[in-house]
C-alpha cells in the first residue's frame, strides 16, 4: 500500500525528537491466516530514567479526504485491528495515530469523532509537518 504524503514528514518529527526508526512498516504476522499488517513505522526511545526502551507502533493518517467520516471510518477500523493483535501477541507496543495539525483539527471538530476517540482510547501523535516537529501527544 502507498504510503500517506505527510509519511515523511511523520518520520522526521519523530527523528527530529530523539526516536529511531527501527522498522518502516513494521509488520506483524498473524501465522493462523498466512497473513500480515502492515503499520506504518516503529519508533524506538531509551528511556534512561527506567533504563528500557519504549516502543511505538505508528500508523500516519493525512485526513485530508473530502469526507472525514470515511476517512476515520477507516483509521478506527485499521487502529482496532492493530491494537488487537499488539495485545494478542503481547508484542509491547503503544499504538498511535499520527496526523498533521490541520487533519487534528478536521477530525478534533466533529463531535461523534471526539466520542469515538474516548470510547475507543486511541491515541494520537500530532505534527507540524512544516516544521517537522511534533506538537502533542493525546492519550
Amino acid at each position: 500500500m502507498a504510503k500517506d504524503f505527510i509519511h515523511e514528514a511523520i518520520k522526521a518529527a519523530l527523528q527530529n525528537d530523539g526516536w529511531h526508526i527501527a522498522n518502516d512498516p513494521l509488520t506483524i504476522d498473524l501465522t493462523e491466516d498466512d497473513t500480515y499488517f502492515d503499520i506504518d513505522m516503529e519508533a524506538v526511545k531509551e528511556e534512561s530514567v527506567f533504563g528500557r526502551g519504549k516502543f511505538l507502533a505508528i500508523e500516519v493518517k493525512s485526513f485530508r479526504q473530502t469526507s472525514v467520516i470515511h476517512a476515520f471510518h477507516e483509521a478506527l477500523g485499521q487502529f482496532l485491528n492493530y491494537q488487537a493483535v499488539i495485545e494478542e501477541q503481547h508484542l509491547g507496543f503503544d499504538l498511535y495515530l499520527a496526523v498533521s495539525e490541520e487533519g487534528w483539527e478536521r477530525l478534533n471538530s466533529l463531535k461523534f469523532v471526539q466520542r469515538r476517540i474516548l470510547q475507543y482510547g486511541l491515541q494520537f501523535l500530532v505534527v507540524n509537518v512544516h516544521s517537522k516537529s511534533i506538537s502533542k501527544w493525546i492519550k
